[in-house]
């Protein structure tokens, strides 16, 4: 009895850490499918009832991903006005299991979004990133839903 439960004991413990290493490697490689500099083709903003598709023809946005933090610049460009110019940028952890990415800002040109966290879905295709989902900041009166495509610099 004592043997069978040893067996019992040992292959428990060996199904627990393959389970974990599984669960670790799934974690890897979707990291490094995200992995790299990605630049910003298409835009999409819903709030309420409203449907924004932003034009990209005068501003420009990357965003770069390693292991376990990400950043991203936005910036206008273009022979424009400095008083319509713009530069934003931010950038802190994040994690991604599966499709579900969760990053936190701690560190934004727009203070009101510094300490924020936000969930939304990745999904890569080839050379294409889409994420999408919420972003809310109270502060700001911000409530919308956001769909962002991006195609792979480096």
């Amino acid at each position: 009895m004592k043997r069978i439960l040893r067996l019992i004991t040992a292959l428990t413990l060996f199904m627990a850490t393959i389970a974990c290493d599984v669960s670790k490697n799934t974690q890897q490689t979707d990291q490094v499918l995200l992995k790299g500099t990605w630049k910003l083709v298409s835009n999409t903003i819903i709030q309420g009832e409203e449907v924004k598709v932003h034009s990209l023809e005068d501003n420009e946005m990357i965003k770069m991903f390693n292991e376990d933090h990400f950043a991203f610049f936005n910036h206008s460009k273009g022979h424009i006005p400095d008083s319509v110019r713009f530069f934003t940028a931010g950038s802190g952890p994040y994690t991604l299991k599966g499709n579900t990415y969760e990053e936190k800002l701690d560190y934004c040109s727009a203070k009101s979004w510094e300490g924020l966290s936000f969930t939304f879905q990745m999904e890569v295709k080839g050379d294409t990133l889409i994420q999408s989902g919420e972003e809310v900041v109270e502060e700001e009166g911000i409530n919308r839903k956001i769909i962002e495509k991006y195609v792979r610099v480096h």
